[in-house]
């Protein structure tokens, strides 16, 4: 008999394991320095070694997996029939400086399609585990989840990517869009992460995440991307093309029509 294949719970159950450790070592202050370099070119603390080490090995143990995680880089188990891209920790400045807003979050991909299969988002401080199963829709724990329905711009609720690593091109760029967008809007949010608000903007907490100059990476959005969708949702760039590889903006929102409505201010 073959290695078992991977499954939805394996994911629940190993990021919870994972975000659960670091619930509880949550404000130690050994697990904010500094130990290298990611293979995303982002400093890696210990936080996120501790989670990452947590999920791997626990996809090691099950086998066939090929990973893809923003510290480790791509790690291969046996002949991958699934690709797990993985991010430990989303949010770790967050978790660095004690605000307790952060996540675990992978997705799995069938080899060699690269379709979506499964994903989860995991935040341990509110024990919230959102997760997707291609063409099964989304959840927040055991109870089914959508989208919010249509509402005018006005009265939506996006969170936004300010993540500009002090690149002066990517601040202009955000500086730019946001003139356009911003006036018509009542309130906005950043919550230092990528994950957290596309699985809130999933179950109706949010209607939108907005990354108008590639701050974020496939790596940190992947997971969420797939549970909007089962949720009901819809993310596109900017110009209504759909989020992969090399993307230059996300506009993830909770209906179609707000999505248009956000582009067409954005291109106008």
């Amino acid at each position: 008999m073959g290695a078992p294949l991977l499954k939805l719970k394996d994911l629940i159950s190993m990021a919870r394991e994972a975000g659960d450790a670091l619930a509880t070592n949550f404000g130690k202050k050994e697990l904010s320095e500094v130990i290298g370099i990611g293979d995303s070119g982002d400093e890696t603390v210990r936080a996120d070694r501790l989670a990452e080490e947590i999920v791997i090995k626990r996809l090691g143990e099950i086998g066939n997996v090929e990973v893809i995680s923003e510290e480790a880089g791509r790690v291969l188990f046996g002949k991958p029939k699934y690709k797990v891209v993985l991010d430990p920790l989303d949010g770790s400045s967050n978790y660095t400086r004690g605000v307790p807003v952060f996540a675990v979050s992978m997705d799995a991909r069938i080899i060699p399609s690269n379709e979506p299969a499964m994903a989860i988002i995991y935040e341990p401080m509110c024990r919230r585990m959102f997760s997707a199963e291609r063409g099964r829709g989304a959840f927040l724990n055991s109870s089914r989840i959508h989208t919010n329905r249509e509402r005018s711009l006005r009265e939506c609720l996006f969170d936004m990517d300010l993540h500009t690593a002090a690149d002066k091109t990517k601040f202009s760029k955000f500086v730019n869009s946001f003139r356009k967008f911003g006036v018509p809007m009542k309130s906005f949010r950043s919550i230092g992460s990528c994950a957290i608000p596309l699985a809130y903007t999933s179950c109706g907490i949010l209607d939108g995440f907005l990354d108008f100059s590639r701050n974020s990476r496939m790596i940190d959005i992947s997971a969420g991307l797939m549970i909007l969708q089962e949720a009901g949702g819809i993310a596109t760039d900017i110009h209504g093309k759909p989020v992969e590889e090399g993307y230059d903006s996300v506009i993830a929102c909770s209906t179609e029509e707000i999505n248009r409505k956000v582009r067409k201010l954005l291109t106008d």
